[in-house]
């Protein structure tokens, strides 16, 4: 028996629409990035006329959209330039940081200072005049915070109820704040030029970090599975524990790809933007999507989960946006056995099993277990599967011959009645011998288990 996680790309593929069902306006994250529909709209093909520097989503459901040259608004099919009212402008045209707050206020990161705009009136704020606008935050109690850099320290300044307050004259954070993250906890984090630090509440407290981490590089912070914080250097990915960050590995992604960005999305999939394409990790499964497959470009600039629960990936050459298929695709990718497929059965418990001329392949949770003869099958092909009783019945060939084989399903993965309408359970009637899979509670089970001999089912 083998897992697989696939290998090549094929144009057959097998449609799974019971098992993949969600109730929810959000990513599986048990699906691997080719899995999603993808769109991507770049600057060669004169979507854009630059490179865009940001993103962000407003409660009305905009995209906004920042480059060098202005403030873009996105609607999915289109991008609009924004001007400001009569007689306003923005601090500057190069626009380096959005953020869309909760009461629907975007605010506007720029080269040279900050302003927001709640759809009737442009604000500036002179206090960030000569500032780069690197990072921008509302935390739970609807304080935004804003992450700069230059003259000559960085800052970390938050403005509630009009008033601006701000810390890092010191050169506590070094020239530039790069990023902030509030997590689960409601702790606030803040990565600078000089390290990260648990700001608030509390006493601020600095990180230790690897050397390697220290050399002004543009961190990035993200939380990870069990609340834990996770920092992207531009070198590595580490994770904050006991106070000190460590190694953070990444499976299958090669060292060449430093990381640069990162999001955990609503599901609890992690997304990892570096400088060789994007990265998706849940579950102890990576998978990779990079321009030959279809990205807009390599290097990575800004991931953003939307509203609605797509995800939105910023590049050096474009737009790119994965959401969820009402129907999700699974192929030789992600590990079928062949690209000619028999027969199909969805089962109660999610899973979905596959009858191939390679073997019997069994689908769920993102991953595909295929059984072959050396797991007992009669033969490595088989043509139909259907429901008999509490029992897996598979239909194959052997030397010329048709051969039926069942395996016992436990009532927790037992298949109900109402799957039972399957054009190729019609290929079962008349099959022998068939056999029954003795010693297992369930087929995700391998130990002591065997195909053995029985006789023929009721007809």
């Amino acid at each position: 028996m083998q897992t697989a996680g696939g290998s090549r790309r094929i144009a057959v593929t097998v449609l799974i629409a019971v098992a993949c069902c969600r109730c929810v306006s959000a990513l599986n994250p048990s699906l691997a990035i080719n899995q999603y529909a993808h769109n991507a709209w770049t600057i060669r093909e004169g979507f854009f006329k630059a490179p865009i520097n940001t993103i962000a989503q407003t409660t009305d459901g905009y995209i906004w959209l920042g480059a060098d040259s202005g403030l873009l608004r996105f609607d999915g099919i289109r991008a609009t330039e924004w001007t400001p009212p009569h007689g306003e402008q923005l601090p500057n045209n190069s626009i380096t940081k959005l953020y869309g707050a909760r009461d629907g206020t975007l605010w506007i990161g720029t080269f040279t200072g900050l302003a927001s705009w709640n759809g009737g009136r442009l604000v500036r704020y002179p206090e960030f005049d000569g500032y780069r606008i690197f990072a921008l935050l509302e935390d739970h109690e609807g304080t935004v915070w804003v992450g700069s850099g230059g003259r000559p320290n960085g800052s970390l300044c938050a403005i509630q109820a009009a008033k601006v307050r701000c810390d890092g004259g010191d050169g506590r954070f070094g020239s530039m704040v790069f990023s902030m993250h509030e997590d689960s906890a409601r702790n606030l984090w803040v990565a600078g030029s000089s390290g990260v630090w648990r700001w608030s509440p509390g006493t601020p407290e600095q990180i230790g970090m690897p050397h390697t981490a220290h050399a002004g590089s543009a961190m990035v912070i993200a939380e990870g599975s069990e609340g834990k914080l996770l920092v992207a250097t531009g070198s590595e990915v580490l994770q904050v524990v006991r106070g000190k960050g460590e190694p953070f590995p990444i499976p299958g992604k090669p060292d060449s790809a430093l990381p640069i960005r990162l999001l955990r999305d609503r599901d609890g999939g992690l997304w990892i933007g570096t400088i060789k394409g994007l990265f998706h990790t849940y579950g102890g499964r990576v998978d990779a999507f990079a321009r030959p497959a279809g990205l807009s470009g390599d290097v990575v600039l800004e991931v953003l989960e939307d509203r609605e629960g797509n995800v939105w990936v910023l590049t050096s050459e474009g737009l790119d946006r994965f959401r969820e298929f009402a129907v999700s695709t699974v192929s030789i990718e992600q590990g079928l056995s062949s690209q000619a497929l028999l027969s199909v059965l969805a089962a109660q418990d999610g899973s979905v099993w596959a009858g191939s001329p390679d073997g019997l392949n069994r689908w769920e949770d993102g991953r595909v277990t295929v059984y072959h003869k050396a797991n007992g099958l009669p033969d490595d092909s088989a043509r139909s599967t259907a429901r008999f009783g509490p029992s897996l019945l598979v239909g194959s060939f052997l030397s010329r011959k048709e051969s039926l084989a069942r395996r016992s399903v436990s009532r927790k993965l037992s298949i109900p009645p109402s799957a039972r309408a399957l054009k190729a359970a019609s290929g079962l009637r008349g099959m022998k011998p068939w056999c029954a899979w003795k010693g297992v509670e369930s087929p995700s089970s391998s130990p002591g288990g065997s195909w053995e001999p029985n006789s023929s089912p009721a007809e």
